[in-house]
């Protein structure tokens, strides 16, 4: 009897990078996290060669980047209250170089300031978000800036996790493909009477 040995499946490495690059830190970032980050990738997707691996280190690193992004934009936010604020302020009555210098102070945390604005908003009837508002909205074109670059690396990503998911559906397909029976080939069959049909 011959038997016909199957297509072998790739075998499925470990969770250990088959490559070694510098990982794409910014001051202060952990490197901690990302490589648990990475790990974890590694340990679900569990890529099957190195360009699998290549294409989830983009997926990794993008997420990364994109994550930064949002840091930046929460950073800006903050940086720029003191603009927001002052608009707010001057919306309530104040000169502009005075709601100017209230402003400062209460965003660098100045206790009397604090209390100063509170109460000027607390007679509107307003609450922070509308500095908060403000300060977006006077920086918009700042912030449409980083949006776009975020909506480019999450694209950037998917585009990353189709490549994988194409690749695998393609090696499945060709899998499946050798992995099936051979057909029968139609045979011709010569017609047998039995001598009692003859006659």
């Amino acid at each position: 009897m011959t038997t016909t040995a199957s297509p072998s499946l790739p075998r499925v490495r470990a969770s250990t990078p088959l490559i070694t690059l510098r990982t794409p830190l910014g001051s202060g970032e952990d490197a901690d996290t990302y490589a648990k980050l990475l790990a974890d990738t590694m340990a679900s997707v569990r890529p099957g060669s190195i360009i699998e691996e290549m294409w989830l280190r983009d997926v990794v690193n993008n997420y990364w980047e994109t994550e930064r992004l949002r840091r930046y934009k929460a950073g800006r936010l903050a940086a720029v209250r003191a603009d927001g604020m002052a608009a707010v302020l001057r919306g309530l009555g104040e000169t502009v170089s005075g709601a100017d210098e209230l402003a400062q102070r209460w965003s660098a945390r100045q206790p009397t300031a604090i209390g100063d604005v509170r109460e000027r908003l607390d007679t509107a009837g307003i609450g922070y978000d509308a500095a908060h508002g403000s300060a977006f909205a006077l920086h918009l074109d700042e912030f449409e800036r980083i949006e776009g670059l975020i909506a480019a690396l999450e694209a950037r990503r998917a585009a990353a996790l189709r490549e994988i998911g194409f690749h695998r559906a393609d090696f499945a397909d060709r899998l499946a493909a050798a992995t099936q029976p051979a057909p029968i080939e139609d045979a011709e069959f010569a017609e047998v009477t039995s001598p009692g049909d003859a006659g």
